[in-house]
């Protein structure tokens, strides 16, 4: 498994995100919920201010059956954060599909994958 910093950056309604072992930030976007332009620029704010400047590594997992707001989704493209590497966990094709499609339309100078579960991401990022 994975070890934790027990330290909650943001918790709210929609996300909640912390500080992990092995300088890895964690956003989680909860199940069943529509995700707007604040829910992303919170999520985007937890790696601005546990990273205090550095690159650090992001794992980002979006609940089932969640969906981003159009706005969310410019914020996402348009705001690319400076990292080691990113995973993103997906929990059905629909979000493997825009998440690949978020992949192939950025041009990131971090390695980027998508994930099924958190367990495996996490082992990933923490092999980089």
């Amino acid at each position: 498994m994975f070890s934790e910093i027990e330290h909650f950056v943001i918790n709210n309604k929609q996300s909640n995100g912390r500080m992990l072992a092995d300088d890895i930030v964690y956003v989680y976007y909860k199940p069943h919920t529509t995700l707007d332009l604040q829910d992303f620029k919170e999520g985007a704010n937890v790696y601005n201010l546990l990273s205090e400047k550095q690159k650090l590594k992001i794992l980002v997992e979006i609940g089932k059956n969640s969906i981003a707001t159009p706005e969310a989704r410019r914020f996402a493209q348009e705001n690319n954060p400076e990292a080691i590497a990113e995973a993103i966990v997906i929990h059905n094709k629909k979000q493997r599909i825009l998440a690949k499609l978020y992949i192939f339309l950025h041009k990131l100078d971090h390695p980027m994958r998508v994930l099924n579960d958190k367990d495996t991401a996490f082992e990933w990022l923490k092999s980089i």
